[in-house]
């Protein structure tokens, strides 16, 4: 078969029924990114300008993988990656700030296989997902009872890639490599909301949770690439691409400990929610794509003020 567009059908059949998973390698990427709005202190700005830079980092894991095949969790690990950010706020009147962030999910591609070293009669295949988004919004705050809260409203850049590979080898004579990566890039609007309170009255210890919500528009693209021999070689590839929208939601909660009157130190958990919507996504099988992936992260930052 050489190279051109696929059918529907033949772009999504030969990577139909798999099973079994063990992680291979950790391959993660140096991850930078930025603590979205539901992950940055709330400040509250006095008279002077103000500015805060905050830095996280942690572990997430997923169950991508195991929602894809849709098999038991004594049969398939979870997927494991790891989270970063860093972002700045700054005040522009007592009140009322900005802030831009950016910030990463990458995980470790999840590989599987049914037969024992690959020999004749396997199949083996990988599945892994990342994430990156940029954010950049206008913040209100507001400081009652003690507690402090932030409105912001606001952009998010989204970035997704879904991959997944397939090998089957039944002889050397006899054997199919096929790859299908999905792909998604979109903007839209963003609104967070975050609070805080002290533990007591002049205590350096707080409590913060948040939650923010982007619905982004873009291009889905997903690419497709085969080679094999049966017995005589062949190979193809196709591409399609698509307008789509993504949902991208986050909370987040955790404790605070003020070190110095401009150090903070943090640590806590969230939880990352990725909807898709798309007619080629909702055409493809599970095992294929994922119209909804979430990971949940253990992560510990620090921020600073000036």
């Amino acid at each position: 078969m050489g190279s051109g567009r696929l059918s529907k059908e033949e772009f999504y059949y030969p990577l139909r029924g798999i099973m079994g998973i063990t992680i291979r390698k950790l391959n993660i990427g140096v991850v930078v990114g930025a603590a979205s709005l539901s992950q940055l202190s709330s400040v509250a700005f006095a008279d002077g300008e103000k500015m805060s830079i905050t830095v996280e980092g942690g572990l997430a894991s997923s169950e991508f993988t195991r929602d894809k095949l849709g098999a038991p969790s004594d049969e398939v690990d979870s997927d494991i990656g790891l989270y970063g950010s860093v972002g700045v706020v700054r005040d522009i009147q007592p009140g009322w700030d900005w802030s831009a962030s950016a910030s990463s999910l990458n995980f470790a591609p999840n590989t599987g296989t049914n037969a024992e070293g690959g020999g004749p009669g396997s199949d083996s295949y990988t599945n892994e997902f990342d994430a990156s988004f940029v954010n950049f919004d206008i913040g209100r705050n507001f400081d009652a009872a003690g507690a402090q809260l932030r409105i912001g409203l606001g952009i998010e850049a989204l970035s997704t890639s879904q991959d997944k590979g397939l090998s089957l080898f039944d002889d050397p004579e006899s054997y199919f490599d096929s790859d299908l990566s999905t792909s998604f890039v979109g903007l839209g609007p963003q609104v967070s909301a975050q609070g805080s309170m002290a533990l007591q009255q002049g205590s350096p210890l707080s409590v913060y949770g948040g939650a923010s919500a982007a619905l982004t528009r873009g291009v889905m693209t997903y690419d497709k690439g085969l080679i094999g021999q049966n017995p005589d070689p062949f190979g193809g590839s196709a591409t399609e691409d698509e307008i789509a929208n993504a949902f991208h939601g986050v909370l987040d909660a955790g404790i605070e400990y003020k070190i110095t009157d401009s150090t903070t130190f943090r640590a806590g958990v969230r939880r990352d929610i990725f909807r898709f919507d798309s007619q080629l996504a909702a055409d493809a099988p599970d095992e294929l794509f994922l119209d909804e992936v979430t990971s949940d992260t253990a992560y510990v930052g620090v921020s600073v003020s000036f």
